[in-house]
């Protein structure tokens, strides 16, 4: 299989910078910050809407970068 181009790299590269989702680290703020919220005997509904937004914005760059691969590989 041949190597991927630099630019293919690159572009890779920025969409997994621009993926906040993929952070392990921003999961797991995000996760402690809807259980304190519960605990407290609040209803996270701020929190809950940035993670579908950082869920919905994951797939996106993930989509992409599955196409940009299935060009490299084609």
């Amino acid at each position: 299989m041949a190597k991927m181009s630099k630019q293919t790299q690159s572009m890779i590269d920025r969409l997994t910078e621009l993926d906040g989702y993929a952070n392990e680290d921003v999961r797991l703020t995000m996760i402690d910050s809807i259980v304190t919220s519960l605990k407290k005997g609040i209803y996270p509904t701020k929190v809950l809407s940035r993670v579908e937004t950082l869920i919905r914005k994951h797939q996106i760059i993930k989509g992409k970068k599955q196409r940009i691969k299935k060009g490299f590989i084609s």
